[in-house]
């Protein structure tokens, strides 16, 4: 079971950090408050993610004309310099992944002092992403979402939008708000509180607004709503460009090596493509041998039934046939004359027997050899053997190899 870690950093106002810990399909595990000396002390989970304060960062819109992603990136910092109070290259400028118009860009800014302390303090805890807190109030289309904490009220106003105020300035930065939305106001509004702490002034602020309101006591903690955050949705990290994270994440790691796997996929599958086509030769050759094997079998013994393995039963055949012939008063057959002739036969180079005829106790051969020493040397090895070599022609032929023809007698 994967799980994640939601950790709000202090505000400026607050010395504690609040999480949440939930598994990644939403279910709550346990929601708590602690200390900076505490923070070692955490849930351990999978996916740790940071929420910044956007009471410490401008959430704010620029007008960029370029669809190029990296002019884009290049261009923000310079297209608000004018809007900034502060140096821009004092300031980290985050980016949100998606337009909210055709040239108009979502951006958050904030201090790089802030940010570097913010890792310093979060570099133990491996943080995956930094988002500002107020882009995990959630969301509902057309309408405007409150989430009551301690020390702040978290306005989400879109899907990159929001802001943070303390209590005492709810009615003046809402009428401010709803004066710049003139033009598309929310239809409704939902206030996400504690049971210890609904505000009962709060609630009767924004009823007074005259829109449609929902309020929504969370159990144990409003912070529990973090653990519906959805993740694999778009959002605005603030971890971009110099500050971003080379994390071990299975996903990161997954996009990190997701060529090479790619192509270590395709070898796998050339390899084992290859090795499946020589499979199916050697056994596409083996079942025509073994076929061819019992068709001699069949042509040489035409009486056999039934062929189990060829190669032994052809061999058991061999020796029962020289068997019977050896108890022979008289070599009336040819078949002993190939037993006393093959020895010899084999060791001799470029031997090739083109007729063989047997009659009246008399065997001839119509042979080819590799030359007239081969023919010499077999004459005198098989005279050896007691039998009568009559050499009745020899000859070269036009591939240079000697053509005889010799009739053997025994004696």
């Amino acid at each position: 079971m994967r799980t994640s870690l939601f950790l709000r950093l202090p505000t400026s106002t607050t010395a504690h950090y609040l999480w949440t810990h939930a598994t990644q399909e939403g279910e709550l595990l346990a929601t708590g408050c602690s200390e900076i000396n505490e923070i070692n002390q955490l849930p351990a989970a999978d996916t740790l993610i940071a929420l910044a304060p956007t009471s410490s960062l401008l959430l704010t819109q620029a007008h960029i004309p370029t669809r190029q992603w990296q002019r884009v990136l290049q261009a923000v910092p310079y297209a608000l310099e004018d809007d900034l109070a502060a140096d821009v290259d004092t300031l980290h400028v985050a980016v949100a992944p998606h337009r909210h118009a055709e040239t108009q860009v979502t951006a958050a800014v904030l201090s790089r002092d802030l940010l570097q302390h913010w890792l310093n303090t979060l570099n133990p805890l491996k943080i995956t992403q930094l988002l500002p807190d107020v882009l995990a109030v959630p969301y509902v289309a057309e309408s405007w979402s409150f989430m009551l904490l301690s020390d702040q009220l978290l306005i989400r106003t879109g899907y990159y939008q929001g802001f943070a105020i303390e209590l005492e300035q709810v009615s003046v930065a809402l009428s401010l708000a709803l004066a710049e939305q003139e033009n598309n106001p929310p239809q409704s509004l939902t206030l996400y509180c504690n049971a210890a702490d609904s505000h009962p002034e709060l609630i009767d602020q924004l009823k007074a607004l005259n829109i449609p309101l929902t309020v929504q006591v969370v159990q144990p903690h409003v912070t529990a709503l973090w653990a519906a955050f959805p993740l694999k949705m778009p959002t605005l990290n603030l971890l971009q460009g110099d500050y971003r994270q080379h994390t071990s994440h299975p996903l990161f790691m997954w996009r990190a090596w997701r060529m090479t796997a790619t192509l270590m996929g395709l070898l796998i599958m050339v390899y084992l493509g290859s090795e499946w086509q020589g499979y199916q030769q050697q056994k596409n050759y083996h079942q025509q041998l073994t076929q061819d094997i019992e068709t001699l079998y069949k042509n040489t013994f035409p009486d056999a039934q039934r062929i189990v393995n060829p190669r032994v039963q052809m061999e058991q055949r061999l020796r029962q046939l020289q068997a019977s012939y050896g108890q022979q008063q008289t070599q009336t057959h040819f078949l002993p004359w190939l037993v006393r002739l093959s020895p010899f036969i084999k060791a001799v180079s470029g031997f090739l027997l083109t007729r063989l005829e047997y009659r009246n106790n008399q065997l001839e051969l119509q042979l080819e050899l590799a030359s007239f020493e081969a023919l010499e040397t077999l004459k005198q090895q098989w005279q050896q053997q007691n039998m009568h070599i009559e050499i009745a022609s020899a000859a070269s032929n036009r591939q240079q190899r000697v053509e005889a023809r010799l009739i053997l007698r025994m004696q």
